[in-house]
């Protein structure tokens, strides 16, 4: 369905659909011929126009933690932490705010994880 069309339809009552319309749509995506993650445009589309940033962003960001990986959880952290950073200069100082809170919960994330790869490192060697 068009981006447009989905933002009509939860202009039709904002501070319901808007966040609904966060929790099921892809919320980020690789950039530019890139690994390097961007929000998507929708995304942020909807977190511009809804009354209620503070619900938008926390149905987006139920989505950044993986529910499954392979590989260095630590490195897919790692990689995701951007979509954080870019909302740190956002003109709303409750999106902010909830950037920088959620990005320090990431950092101690990473760190947990960076630990236990390293002892699981050490019990192969």
């Amino acid at each position: 369905m068009p981006d447009d069309v989905l933002i009509s339809w939860a202009q039709t009552s904002p501070n319901g659909f808007f966040p609904r319309l966060a929790a099921i749509i892809i919320p980020f995506r690789k950039a530019n011929n890139s690994d390097a993650l961007e929000w998507t445009p929708l995304a942020m589309s909807i977190l511009e126009l809804s009354p209620d940033r503070i619900a938008v962003l926390n149905n987006l960001g139920s989505r950044i933690y993986p529910r499954t990986w392979s590989g260095s959880l630590a490195d897919i952290l790692e990689g995701r932490r951007m979509l954080f950073q870019v909302l740190m200069s956002y003109s709303d100082p409750a999106v902010t705010a909830w950037a920088r809170a959620r990005d320090e919960a990431f950092v101690r994330e990473i760190e947990g994880e960076r630990l236990r790869d390293r002892r699981v490192d050490a019990r192969f060697e």
